[in-house]
């Protein structure tokens, strides 16, 4: 896995997405964080989440932005898909692997970048 250091470094400093300056400073919305661009939704076994092609720096307000964006999309899917079989599902409290396990991966079409930016 790369580190953070070494995909600022790759990214000049800037972030993936808004091309803001980051830093490593805590507690600021310009803070250096790894994003993942093929989402971790896409399944706990899936090898390539990990893989340095996969990875970016993105500053701290657009990761968690697009973070909760995603995590809205996949508790959507996963309400839809319980409904579909005539369950009822408290899907914010049920973990990640109960998930997967009961409906598969969220499939990827679903985090469009315009979907994440509308959200």
């Amino acid at each position: 896995m790369m580190t953070l250091d070494s995909l600022i470094t790759r990214q000049s400093n800037k972030c993936h997405y808004c091309n803001c300056e980051m830093n490593q400073t805590k507690k600021s919305p310009q803070l250096a964080t790894v994003e993942h661009l093929l989402d971790k939704w896409a399944g706990p076994r899936n090898r390539r989440i990990e893989a340095a092609s996969n990875l970016v720096a993105a500053c701290f307000h657009c990761n968690n932005s697009r973070g909760c964006a995603r995590n809205r999309i996949a508790r959507d899917y996963y309400k839809s898909q319980a409904n579909k079989k005539q369950m009822k599902l408290a899907v914010a409290s049920t973990s990640s692997k109960v998930l997967y396990s009961m409906f598969g991966s969220v499939p990827q079409h679903l985090f469009s970048v315009k979907e994440i930016k509308n959200a």
